[in-house]
């Protein structure tokens, strides 16, 4: 699937939005709305929807997220810790897909619907307007 950047922004914002309902509203998460998210979480749901886009059609793309996502955190510094600490850059989510409690993997299946949705509808748009 490919997307022009800004139909990636587009459908960052609503994933971000899916996520910040889940996480931060249903889980108690820390977390801001889109427009005041720090800069390194929005470059990390623009990635993810790029390697979305690259990978829309594999069966465990969940999964397969949040290796990348993994990946990403791990080469930027990150480690795994207890908690989330942003400045000291820890996570507990820093573990094997399967490690994840099901709160976490709902969260990353959340999201991915989301940008299956808003994806799937800029396609479907495009499609009718050819």
């Amino acid at each position: 699937m490919n997307l022009s950047e800004n139909e990636v922004e587009i459908v960052a914002s609503a994933c971000h939005a899916a996520w910040y309902a889940y996480a931060v509203l249903a889980l108690g998460e820390d977390g801001c709305e889109w427009l005041n998210a720090p800069q390194f979480q929005k470059d990390s749901i623009r990635d993810a929807v790029r390697f979305w886009c690259e990978n829309t059609d594999r069966p465990d793309l969940e999964r397969a997220s949040h290796e990348n996502w993994k990946r990403q955190r791990l080469s930027a510094g990150w480690k795994y810790g207890l908690s989330k600490n942003v400045e000291s850059k820890t996570s507990p989510c820093l573990v094997q897909y399967e490690c994840l409690p099901d709160a976490q993997r709902t969260k990353d299946t959340v999201v991915v619907q989301a940008f299956r949705a808003t994806a799937g509808e800029i396609e479907r748009q495009r499609c009718a307007s050819a």
